[in-house]
């Protein structure tokens, strides 16, 4: 039982790691995501503009969710 006072503190390491990692990963699509962007950008015959708004807002949906992410972990 004498771990039982950590607890807390573990559960909060361990809740704090998991949201980190979360960010890390988010922040490592956003450059497949604006590649992708580009790429549907050079071939207009190949998507409509429909693919093209909803690639430009799923981009900047991950920014935002990026951002909060930092916010929440961070307290900026």
């Amino acid at each position: 039982m004498p771990l039982l006072p950590l607890l807390p503190l573990i559960v909060s390491i361990i809740h704090n790691s998991e949201s980190s990692l979360n960010f890390t990963l988010s922040m490592l699509s956003v450059p497949a995501m604006y590649t992708k962007f580009k790429e549907g950008q050079k071939q207009p015959n190949n998507n409509s503009l429909n693919d093209k708004k909803v690639m430009f807002r799923s981009l900047f949906g991950q920014l935002i969710c990026s951002a909060n992410y930092a916010t929440s972990i961070y307290h900026i």
